[in-house]
């Protein structure tokens, strides 16, 4: 069922006037994706997805009720504003703030063609390529462990009482493959993704021989002695890292005391060469959005700028708290959720020297791939944080021999203070209901490791 969007707001702003909303928004999200699984060259799962929601909030002797259902039909509308109503009545909070809406909104591409033309064919042939690419790379590869392809599409809708009417239409294709390396008893794991609105530029053989080569290099890993050590955060691990402490860069945190960085906007509390941005418009990532849950517009903004924090990212609510314009960063996890503050692409600006090259800078150290116990092993708000972590030795600024079972211990905030290096090796995540995060690998100085 296509749904007509203009109907829809005349229809909510006839029935909310009659019972007596002063102000209303409607909001709608609608997706649907293919995703199929391959396991020894042949599909093991293929499915179809569709989903979509309609949200309701509006303002009503003074408070502000809300209602959300799947359904859209004239009685479905009916239903959600006055259950809006009937929450109204019993919700102790004043009533909200409704967006008029940004002086302009920026151009965005975001639905594609090419995409939307992906077959089921062209689906499976990619995830077999990908499997059998993975499996060639090393005699040491026994196994697929998951060999995933799929494209998805989106529609997003919001209009209110204010005059605020945007819409937006999006897709992507995915690629994500993983498998099992064994030698002389050794057994390692892994995987690697690809997400993107170029399809074109998508090599399913490349992402299988890279993925299998990548765990295969961590076969024979050792523990190393427990010692302050120069550390390199690759950039998948730091980017993880930047994803697990976002949160301190969100003013309604600040405001709450749940970050340190409150009355430091202007003030260094980084490295010089460290520049962090939020972008909503962000080809490098192949995620971007005219404007978030709230109907701001997004932009480009340095959170840090050559060390400075420039910015705190607000929503409407903690922006209005401070006195300032919302930055663009207010989102719903789903249709269903309220809004909060999120990242749209958080990532940390790349430098102008190589991998390599950071390395040689480095001359004798550790490079962490991969982190684990970013929940339970990092405190949000000290920014302290104990991680088992897994990497490769740099002696002589070359990648050596691959370590295991260490911990890497430390403090967000001191990481940025400590920053030394930023390599141009650039990756993002795939797509959080937090966002998007990236960066290249960090060179951070001497660190505690812990581990024979």
């Amino acid at each position: 069922m296509i749904v007509n969007f203009d109907i829809l707001r005349i229809k909510v702003k006839e029935e909310a006037e009659k019972i007596g909303f002063t102000d209303w928004e409607i909001s709608f999200s609608g997706s649907q994706g293919t995703e199929l699984m391959v396991r020894d060259g042949e599909v093991s799962n293929f499915e179809n997805s569709i989903q979509r929601g309609i949200a309701f909030r509006g303002n009503i002797n003074g408070k502000t009720g809300y209602s959300y259902s799947e359904k859209i039909d004239d009685e479905a509308i009916l239903y959600l504003l006055k259950e809006a109503m009937e929450n109204a009545e019993i919700l102790e909070d004043d009533a909200e703030i409704f967006f008029e809406g940004s002086e302009s909104y920026p151009e965005v591409q975001g639905f594609f063609e090419d995409i939307e033309g992906i077959t089921p064919k062209k689906l499976i042939d990619s995830a077999l390529e990908m499997e059998k690419a993975l499996l060639n790379s090393s005699e040491y590869m026994k196994s697929s462990d998951m060999c995933l392809m799929g494209k998805s599409s989106g529609e997003s809708f919001m209009a209110n009482s204010k005059g605020l009417n945007l819409s937006f239409k999006e897709n992507m294709a995915l690629g994500y493959v993983s498998g099992i390396a064994e030698k002389d008893g050794d057994i390692k794991t892994g995987g690697d993704y690809w997400y993107g609105t170029d399809i074109n530029s998508f090599s399913p053989n490349d992402l299988g021989k890279a993925t299998g080569e990548k765990i295969v290099s961590h076969l024979g890993a050792k523990t190393i002695q427990s010692d302050d050590m120069n550390v390199v955060f690759e950039n998948e691990a730091m980017s993880d890292i930047l994803a697990t402490f976002c949160g301190v860069f969100f003013a309604e945190n600040v405001q709450k005391g749940f970050s340190l960085l409150k009355d430091k906007n202007d003030t260094v509390i980084a490295s010089e060469c460290l520049t962090i941005k939020d972008d909503g418009i962000c080809e490098k990532s192949g995620y971007s959005m005219p404007f978030d849950s709230e109907g701001v517009a997004v932009f480009n903004k340095n959170v840090i700028e050559n060390g400075v924090l420039k910015t705190l990212l607000y929503n409407i609510k903690s922006a209005t708290k401070d006195g300032v314009k919302s930055t663009g960063n207010g989102f719903r996890a789903s249709i269903k959720s309220p809004v909060v503050t999120a990242c749209t692409n958080l990532y940390i600006e790349e430098g102008k020297i190589s991998k390599a090259e950071l390395l040689k800078k480095v001359g004798n150290g550790i490079i962490i791939t991969d982190v684990a116990g970013l929940h339970a092993g990092a405190n949000t708000i000290s920014g302290d944080f104990s991680l088992s972590a897994e990497g490769f030795l740099i002696e002589n600024g070359e990648i050596t021999s691959p370590i295991e079972q260490i911990t890497v211990a430390g403090n967000f905030y001191d990481i940025l203070k400590n920053v030394v290096a930023v390599a141009d090796d650039i990756k993002f995540s795939m797509v959080s209901a937090m966002g998007v995060f990236g960066s290249p690998s960090v060179f951070v100085g001497k660190m505690s490791i812990s581990g024979m």
